[in-house]
């Protein structure tokens, strides 16, 4: 069993660890750290690894797979850019399939993050159907300020360190995300399913970048407090 190190986040300014969620729900700490991180102007690119020892990559390789993966600008081998420049490149063009997932990323700050080269992330990015399966006003109501429930889905969204669909598939059990709250991946390699609960499948997945392993997923994960 694959087990995810999630003991390798370093911190950020003043102590602050990499892990985001509302200040409503938090103390003084966490209102501390929106603060810090502000809106648009989030200073998340220490998110990864670059101020500790590398963490390997587990199981990450070639193999592309779903339904999805001709609207995006990868082959078999993956993306030669980071997870934060394929998303940009997905949300335009004729056929855009993750235009809010870049959206909410520039909103947060999170898209800093994850453009740096010396990070180590899964990604599960929501197509646009997604978002637009939520209740109406949802998406806009997040991007209004203040963003705190926007930054707590889109941290939700993001898993340290990489797996590919077969570490997923073989385990852990549980991963935590960015916003300290745990995700179970269930399923098989080629049919995994995000979130029993929220039942999230993989449109296009095992997208390897330079510093990612990127699903795009056909529902919004949602964090305990923004459910």
């Amino acid at each position: 069993m694959v087990a995810a190190d999630t003991a390798h986040r370093p911190d950020l300014a003043h102590g602050l660890r990499c892990r985001v969620r509302p200040p409503r729900r938090r103390g003084r700490a966490a209102r501390g750290l929106w603060a810090l991180l502000g809106g648009a102007a989030l200073a998340l690119a220490g998110c990864g690894i670059a101020d500790e020892p590398r963490l390997p990559d587990v199981g990450v390789g070639p193999g592309t797979y779903g339904a999805a993966c001709p609207r995006l600008p990868v082959d078999g081998t993956g993306f030669p850019g980071t997870a934060a420049d394929l998303i940009a490149l997905a949300a335009v063009g004729g056929d855009p399939l993750l235009s809010t997932t870049a959206r909410a990323l520039d909103a947060t700050g999170l898209a800093a993050a994850l453009d740096d080269p010396s990070a180590r992330y899964t990604v599960f990015a929501p197509a646009d159907d997604a978002f637009e399966a939520l209740p109406a006003g949802t998406v806009s109501r997040w991007l209004a300020e203040p963003r705190e429930e926007l930054l707590a889905v889109m941290a939700h969204h993001v898993v340290v360190p990489r797996l590919d669909a077969d570490a997923l598939a073989a385990g852990p059990a549980g991963l935590e995300t960015l916003d300290d709250q745990p995700l179970v991946v269930t399923g098989t390699p080629d049919r995994l399913v995000v979130d029993e609960e929220q039942n999230a499948g993989v449109l296009c997945g095992n997208i390897t970048t330079t510093n990612a392993t990127v699903f795009v997923v056909d529902r919004v994960l949602l964090p305990d407090e923004v459910r």
